[in-house]
């Protein structure tokens, strides 16, 4: 997703960090940013996870997100993925935002038992459909493309606004 790591430089990671913040802010406009836990998941050459976070606790939320970046493939470790649904007992919205496909062939069987346990997913997919977001649709997850980069944050927060309302 090409960072420089300075803020506003019309990346696609900058794009999504703004989407990410974004949807924090529009959770806090809804009246429940407050109320919400926070796990962020960045995967590229390897998979990272936050782990859940209160809105009042989000440092390792905010440190992944701005030192994690890796610029590398697209990866979607299912161990790591597994950690995520099985350390949050709560129903939650999973929102991926990838510019490519997902090459291993285990991550749509991780995002179907997402979806099997109640969960929802919505991937922004802004290189359009991959064999990754075909296989999650079927599964039940909600595929948005993302045809200008820059519609990015206000079509997460319209999805948020949707689940959260």
């Amino acid at each position: 997703m090409g960072w420089t790591g300075q803020a506003l430089d019309g990346s696609k990671y900058d794009l999504a960090l703004q989407a990410v913040f974004g949807v924090m802010k529009g959770l806090e406009v809804l009246g429940r940013g407050a109320h919400a836990k926070y796990g962020l998941v960045l995967f590229s050459d390897s998979t990272e996870f936050s782990g859940w976070e209160g809105y009042y606790s989000l440092d390792k939320f905010k440190k992944l997100m701005f030192a994690g970046y890796q610029g590398g493939g697209t990866e979607l470790n299912e161990q790591v993925m597994q950690k995520v649904l099985h350390r949050n007992k709560d129903r939650f919205l999973t929102l991926l935002i990838s510019d490519g496909d997902i090459y291993n062939a285990d991550a749509s069987s991780i995002i179907k038992k997402y979806i099997d346990n109640g969960n929802d997913v919505v991937q922004f997919s802004i290189q359009g459909n991959t064999g990754f977001s075909n296989t999650i649709k079927r599964y039940g997850a909600t595929i948005v493309p993302v045809n200008n980069p820059r519609h990015l944050a206000g079509l997460t927060l319209e999805k948020v606004a949707e689940r959260y309302k």
